[in-house]
Order: C-alpha cells, then structure tokens, then sequence
C-alpha cells in the first residue's frame, strides 16, 4: 500500500530538508531505510512496489527516490528508466541485496548510486548526498 503524504511545513525552499521517495516490496527495509533518511530528508512516500514509486515521483517531485532493485511489477531498473524517459529531475539511490558488479554497472549507467542492503547503515546517507551533488556512490561488493 502506498503511503503518500504531502507536506505541510511552509519553511522557505532554501532553508528545507531535500525530499525523498522510499520503495522497497519489504516493509521493514522501508522503515529501516525511512528511518535512517529521516534526520537529513523529508520522506514525501513510502511504497512496495515501482508503480507506486513511480507514481510518486511524478506526483511529489521529490528531489531523490530510493528503489529496491527487486521490486515486483516494475523492477527498480525499470522504474528508474521510466523516470528518466519522463525527464524527472528526481536522483536516484538504488538498493539492492546483490552484491553483482553487473548491478553496479546497470545503476551507473541510469545515474544512479548503487547501495548493497547489508551496508546500507554505512553508505546510504553518503549515497543520498552523492546523488544530491550529482555524482555516483557504488558500494563496495
């Protein structure tokens, strides 16, 4: 199920927390991961699947979203495309329990970083502010 929020702080653009998706088909990565963000970002949505990221991402125009890799219906990847074939200006974080150096690539080539779940503790916030800065975060496999 898609959680979908907006938000109601009127801060100034310029003082205000980036803004992030989070969409992963495991719940408890989703909390795990929201959690994690959430001292340094907005979470706009959490959601299971890469339609609902998707979705999301057009609808909130978050300035990243994190997707799972192995999401069901559209897969991270495919998501990713997407968001690209629309011209989103959304940054992109991808996690992923495969340690595959196949994975890394395909991430890097969609401009994507690249965080393997097992480090997500160490690397996702420097992956976010990688991505944020517009350069790429592999973590090592």
């Amino acid at each position: 199920m898609a959680v979908f929020k907006r938000s109601t702080n009127m801060r100034h653009i310029a003082n205000r927390k980036p803004t992030v998706v989070v969409a992963d088909d495991h719940r408890a990565t989703v909390a795990i991961v929201s959690k994690l963000v959430s001292r340094d970002f907005e979470v706009l949505a959490s959601v299971n699947d890469g339609i609902q990221a998707l979705q999301a991402v057009e609808e909130l125009h978050p300035d990243l979203v994190v997707l799972d890799v192995g999401m069901p219906g559209i897969d991270g990847f495919e998501t990713a495309r997407r968001i690209r074939q629309r011209a989103l200006p959304t940054r992109i974080v991808f996690l992923t329990i495969a340690e595959d150096s196949d994975y890394a690539q395909t991430a890097s080539e969609l401009g994507g970083c690249y965080v393997v779940k097992r480090r997500m503790h160490s690397d996702l916030l420097t992956a976010a502010a990688e991505a944020l800065a517009g350069r790429l975060f592999l973590s090592p496999i």
